[in-house]
């Protein structure tokens, strides 16, 4: 096996023993779980468990399970919560039983009418439902959406739901008259009416949807709540669960409902599309069969496979009928369909008369390969495509002035890129990627310069409208989980794959070495296997190499939010206290918190995911003055939620001289202590302290020393991890009643920036005992105004004069609405007048449709549809008029980073300035621009 195509991934797992078991005697037989849960800390719930299909049920051992118990039991990794299930007969009884003390929750309930008088409904629901007319498998006469039959069945009804808001209009609006309404009790006797045949459908919340049973038409969508008693005590642990749930794993009830009601993602077929499948019993379905691994004819088992294939042979299951493949003979998608149903797969964003294009298959990007060392291709570059490709030519063209070459094939495309006879190759990443895996590109590798999307989909008869809605239908019943398995079994290059040309590509050196050897044999031999010996010995420390690096940029990205949760918790905290007031001084208050807190989490952003900056030398200190008094405060702020929800106090002393403003870097000094603290909380038990001592020396008259102690007395650490707590991704042991996770760069980068700042940082811990972190900075006495506090923005723009912009006409370029509405608002606050276009090309049609000096300015995004910012700006400056050359243009995008920042100067542009857009900042570099043109 060839070294670079073994995947090979070490797995260790840890099992914990040592289980106390403590056996308690009483008298009662109850009183022994009740004593175990107090001494474990865990709350006992009782829970109705009314049988509902997918949700509460019970497995062929007779445990509970379903789409309710796994999300309770979700619920119990955020509270101490043992859950228990009552059986109950029907829905009807549960409130009586509730009543009476002998269950706690109900669930899952619609959301009320009108606010209870008697039940709590938790703030997050449990699912998302709708009310539907249901019937039986089968009858083959009703059919979903065919209101003319709808309207002339009996359908069964409780006379509670009736009397809901909109269902008397959703009945009257579908055609269905009060005399075929039969009113019944409850369900229970509905769905009996609808067995024995008394009714033909019956009217009730998708819940009580059974495999035998069928949607006629869906109405009034409804969240499901858990409820309890209103003087139920368990009801805030219940709600608080539900709340940490929703943010700490916001896709856990999608990813729940689609394993349990995977029929419920897809819209039932209506009479006309159900008549359509079965009319067919099969589809000829013409595929691109050289796109390995999208799609490919494999020779050994004389049929088509690839990861299209086998999600289009899912969508066949599902429609219930048989595709037949045969090869796209064409370059023309319209010509296939003159001899075959469908084709596939094509590009979803090409846009033809002749053919609609489904949903999309598979999410893809078109990317370039090039010869290894080579840079991006520039304007003029000779790419390669293939000639039978659907959709990459036409992406390239709209984005590149570039020539465009076609091949017949992948192989004739990239020879020709090694020989230099084309400067790229362009195709999908699946093809590239499962292509250059092939040790026979070697010498090739892949950019990642441009966004092309190219959504893969199949294509049909546009005039075929029942076909695409069934496709599209089917498609979307398909889950992710589905598609990431598919992608992963038809993805990897295996030595099977390799041909015999590639064969002998491969190993051309050993070949040659033995055509040598028939004249020098016994020399050669020995040349022969050291050369293959090194060879894969090579191939494997590359392999080795490239697992390594993937690894680590793997434990990077999934942990990477350990820095920033402290200032969102800050942020989402002072967000709900401001929604809870109103009183304009306290909101003006959170809204400074808020804004701090923003100000450093986007601080940390920025260097956390730019760590090439931290590791080679390159942050630069910023420095201004900074009172203790603030600091303090700052870290009060950030850390006031985390502390209050797990009950830690942290303290905080000022020693010596702090009277004075000292000159620091504040974010990173911040960002330094914000590090130490959150670790020191995250080791700590509930009800435990944390302390931090600020300590002021005078070593001049103009410089002191501040020496920071951040202490614990939580879990400590060992001697093994002292010794490098410091290496990126190092973490010690954790709290066992913490569930925080981190990235393991915190101290590294603490380290980084301590030093940095020509200070020195030290650690004492033991197991058990706590930990003390000491951090010793000097810093100059800040001479000036003792004015140094942030005053808002409206002080800081004093710093420029802003009455330079009042008046001022300023052509806005910005796709995104809301962007606009912020940037409009911020121009307009301060006199100036604001037209806006949503993208490039509009932008220059005002431009050239305005008089000469008509606008005083441009704001330009650079990510925008039609024509981008960059593209934009270069055409402004190439206008036929004076002011187009003068005129200030000014950059205000997302690319944030030096390398867009000199793109935007060299398409022409003034000023680049990086979202979120700091108010002060481009208030003072529109008026630099104004002064600056005044001057000249």
């Amino acid at each position: 096996m060839i070294a670079n195509m073994k995947r090979v991934k070490n797995r260790f797992a840890r099992i914990a023993a040592a289980v106390l078991i403590t056996v308690i005697l009483a008298a009662s037989l109850g009183a022994v779980p009740a004593a175990a849960a107090a001494k474990s800390g865990k709350v006992t719930i009782r829970v109705a468990f009314y049988q509902l299909d997918g949700f509460f049920e019970y497995d062929s051992e007779g445990n509970e399970c379903g789409y309710g118990v796994d999300y309770l039991n979700e619920l119990s990794h955020y509270e101490d919560i043992n859950w228990e299930y009552v059986p109950v007969d029907s829905w009807e009884d549960i409130g009586p039983m509730m009543k009476n003390g002998e269950v706690d929750v109900r669930m899952p309930v619609s959301e009320p009418f009108k606010p209870s008088q008697t039940y709590s409904y938790t703030t997050e629901d449990v699912l998302s439902s709708y009310h539907a007319i249901m019937t039986l498998k089968d009858r083959t006469d009703l059919y979903y959406k065919d209101y003319n039959t709808i309207s002339d069945i009996k359908i069964a009804v409780t006379q509670n739901l009736i009397e809901k808001t909109g269902l008397s209009d959703y009945f009257a609006s579908v055609g269905v008259v009060t005399d075929n309404l039969i009113f019944y009790d409850d369900y229970n006797d509905c769905r009996e009416a609808l067995d024995v045949g008394e009714v033909d459908a019956l009217v009730s919340n998708v819940m009580d949807l059974t495999d035998d049973m069928k949607i006629l038409d869906k109405f009034a969508v409804t969240k499901n709540y858990i409820t309890t008693l209103k003087e139920s005590p368990y009801y805030q642990v219940i709600n608080s669960a539900m709340t940490e749930l929703k943010l700490e794993n916001p896709s856990f009830q999608t990813d729940l409902y689609e394993a349990y009601y995977p029929e419920r993602t897809i819209e039932p077929f209506t009479k006309e599309e159900t008549e359509y499948m079965e009319q067919r019993d099969s589809l000829l379905v013409a595929v691109y069969g050289d796109r390995r691994p999208v799609s490919y004819y494999d020779v050994a088992s004389n049929s088509y496979k690839g990861i299209a294939i086998e999600i289009a042979n899912e969508i066949a299951d599902k429609m219930g009928v048989k595709f037949k493949y045969v090869p796209v003979t064409t370059n023309n998608v319209e010509d296939m369909l003159d001899t075959a149903d469908l084709v596939m797969p094509v590009a979803r964003n090409s846009d033809y008369e002749k053919y609609f294009t489904s949903s999309s298959l598979l999410d893809t990007e078109i990317l370039y390969a090039v010869r290894s060392g080579e840079k991006e291709p520039q304007a003029g570059s000779r790419v390669g495509v293939l000639a039978k490709t659907h959709g990459i030519k036409e992406a390239i063209l709209a984005a590149n002035d570039f020539e465009i070459v076609e091949y017949d094939s992948k192989e004739a495309a990239l020879t020709a890129l090694e020989k230099g006879r084309i400067e790229a190759f362009a195709n999908s990443s699946y093809v590239l990627y499962w292509q250059l895996d092939n040790p026979r590109y070697e010498n090739l590798t892949i950019l990642h310069y441009q966004s092309l999307p190219l959504p893969y989909a199949i294509c049909g008869d546009v005039k075929d409208t029942t076909l695409q809605a069934i496709l599209n239908k089917v498609i979307s019943s398909i889950s992710e989980k589905d598609i990431e398995r598919i992608i992963k079994s038809n993805s990897d290059f295996t030595l099977s794959d390799v041909s015999f040309s590639d064969y002998l590509y491969i190993y051309r050196y050993e070949i040659m070495m033995t055509v040598i050897a028939i004249i020098f044999l016994i020399l050669a031999a020995g040349r022969y296997n050291h050369s293959r010996t090194r060879y894969i010995k090579q191939i494997k420390e590359k392999s080795r190499e490239q697992e390594q690096a993937s690894l680590a940029k793997s434990n990077f990205l999934s942990r990477m939010s350990h820095d920033m949760r402290t200032p969102m918790n800050a942020i989402i905290g002072m967000s709900y206290l401001g929604e809870q007031t109103d009183s304009i001084t306290e909101l003006k208050d959170y809204h400074k918190k808020i804004n701090q807190s923003g100000k450093y989490l986007l601080g940390l952003i920025n260097d956390t995911l730019d760590m090439t900056k931290i590791d080679n030398d390159k942050m630069e200190l910023q420095v201004e003055p900074y009172y203790a008094a603030d600091f303090v405060n700052s870290i009060r702020v950030m850390f006031s939620e985390k502390i209050k929800a797990k009950n830690i106090r942290l303290i905080v002393t000022t020693e010596g001289d702090t009277g004075n403003a000292l000159l620091f870097d504040k974010l990173h000094l911040q960002q330094i202590f914000v590090n130490l603290i959150n670790n020191a909380i995250k080791f700590s038990s509930k009800n435990e302290t944390v302390e931090l001592i600020i300590h002021v020396d005078a070593l001049c008259e103009d410089k002191k020393r501040v020496t920071f102690t951040v202490r614990d007395y939580g879990c400590g650490m060992s001697e093994t991890f002292l010794s490098r707590m410091y290496e990126p991704f190092e973490q010690g042991g954790r709290n066992e009643n913490d569930t925080e996770t981190g990235t393991g760069l915190g101290l590294t980068i603490v380290k980084k920036l301590v030093d940095l700042m020509g200070g020195t940082i030290s650690c004492k811990s033991r197991p058990g005992e706590g930990t003390e972190f000491k951090v010793v900075l000097e810093a100059e006495v800040y001479q000036g105004s003792s004015e140094v506090a942030d005053k808002g923005v409206a002080d800081k723009a004093a710093e420029q004069n802003l009455d330079i912009l009042k008046g001022k006409r300023v052509l806005l370029c910005e796709d995104h609405p809301l962007n606009a509405e912020i940037a409009r608002k911020l121009l307009e606050h301060v006199g100036m007048q604001v037209e806006v276009a949503e993208n490039g090309r509009l932008g220059i049609e005002k431009m050239k449709a305005s008089e000469e000096g008509y606008y005083q300015a441009v704001l330009m995004d650079i990510r925008m549809p039609e024509m981008n910012g960059l593209e934009a700006a270069r055409a402004i400056r190439g206008l036929n008029r004076q002011d187009a050359l003068q005129i200030p243009i000014i950059a205000m995008t997302a690319n944030a980073f030096e390398d867009d920042r000199r793109k935007s100067l060299e398409a022409g542009m003034n000023g680049h300035l990086a979202k979120p857009i700091d108010a002060v900042e481009l208030y003072q570099m529109l008026a630099g621009c104004f002064s600056q043109k005044i001057g000249e």
